[in-house]
């Protein structure tokens, strides 16, 4: 009895100490996550978004390419899945927005850093222009012409840009009107979100309501807004502990199937967005359980690498359309036939998202050797 009596001890002692141990690492990498200014899981999901667009993309560059009587039920539906896939992108990364600048306030060091994002669109949509005009996909126009149209958005890419302008802008305000909200307030918030954008967005655009329904949409496209909400709300109440990881992944694969199956079953003979794009509610339950999913799971997950491309994310997306556009074709030129591209799409799609990675990263790295060199001139002329 007094041997049973020790052992057990002994095991509790040991069960003790590997707990602890437990702890101590978990700390430990929660230290270097904080030193490092990065959050691992969100870094994941930043590059599952960055894979995701060159991934949509296939879809955008090759479907309308094929004629329409080549098209059969098994190109439909490759299609509509690559859709439901992939579509989540933006979403997540404005989800990741939200959880990330949840604190942030209004200060100077912020319209600092819009400034030097906006010098870093101009200067990589010029010298991606200037490829493409290399490559003979895009007429020479004028170097003022250039500039004009990449400070406007309309070079390369700016679509996303704009978005990203007004949020960031925006996003401080959002964050003291949600610090003095409680819990349920907050809820409501989103609530009136999805009743005024989401779910109007799917409402008039699905084929069996739209015809028979009508809700007001006149406020449809500041869903941007309802994905940032939705990640503050995470990053402020959601106990990472307490997801329910079988209920997400449920809602997950529901969404998944709504979507695969709505732009399967209305193709004609190509599909199309008719369960409401980024806007929708549908889009919504899938961007925010795929979210949730990744978060939990990977909640203590410390990688160099996945750190590395999360902080290029940026410069790869403003990169990607340039990318698409000079290869694509060559793949469709060097792949004789739709079948073949579409059997090696995972290869393609693979090998583009490194490229984009790799070109995002050059430019961006030389945009901040060009930015250190300013600086020291200007310290210079200081000092003299």
């Amino acid at each position: 009895m007094y041997t049973d009596s020790a052992t057990v001890a002994a095991s509790l002692r040991l069960e003790i100490k590997a707990l602890t141990l437990r702890k101590l690492m978990k700390k430990q990498r929660s230290f270097w996550m904080k030193k490092n200014n990065r959050i691992g899981s969100i870094d994941l999901i930043k590059v599952i978004a960055s894979f995701s667009v060159t991934a949509v993309h296939f879809r955008n560059r090759v479907e309308r390419q094929i004629p329409e009587v080549l098209i059969g039920n098994k190109i439909k539906l490759f299609f509509s899945t690559n859709y439901a896939l992939f579509i989540l992108a933006v979403p997540l990364f404005l989800l990741a927005s939200g959880y990330l600048s949840t604190y942030s306030k209004p200060s100077k060091k912020r319209y600092y850093n819009l400034v030097k994002i906006y010098g870093m669109y101009i200067f990589i949509a010029l010298i991606s222009y200037h490829v493409m005009i290399y490559a003979g996909i895009r007429e020479p126009i004028s170097f003022l012409s250039m500039i004009y149209r990449a400070m406007k958005f309309d070079l390369i890419s700016g679509w996303y840009i704009e978005l990203y302008f007004g949020l960031y802008l925006l996003s401080p305000y959002f964050n003291i009107i949600m610090d003095h909200l409680t819990k349920d307030e907050t809820k409501h918030f989103i609530l009136v979100l999805l009743f005024t954008i989401s779910i109007p967005s799917l409402i008039n655009r699905f084929p069996i309501t739209s015809t028979r329904i009508w809700f007001p949409n006149f406020y449809v496209s500041m869903y941007p807004f309802v994905y940032y909400v939705i990640g503050s709300y995470i990053r402020r109440y959601v106990n990472v502990e307490n997801i329910n990881l079988k209920k997400q992944i449920l809602v997950y694969l529901l969404s998944l199937a709504f979507i695969i199956g709505t732009l399967y079953r209305y193709a004609n003979p190509y599909t199309k967005s008719l369960e409401g794009y980024y806007q929708s509610i549908v889009n919504v339950t899938l961007a925010t359980s795929f979210f949730l999913i990744i978060y939990k799971k990977f909640q203590n997950i410390s990688s160099k690498t996945i750190s590395f491309i999360s902080k290029y994310t940026l410069s790869t997306y403003i990169v990607s359309l340039p990318i698409d556009r000079v290869f694509y074709p060559r793949f469709a030129n060097l792949f004789q036939g739709y079948e073949n591209l579409l059997f090696v799409s995972p290869l393609i799609v693979l090998l583009l998202y490194i490229l984009a990675l790799v070109y995002g990263w050059i430019l961006y790295n030389i945009f901040e050797l060009i930015l250190k060199s300013l600086k020291n001139v200007r310290y210079i002329l200081k000092s003299n």
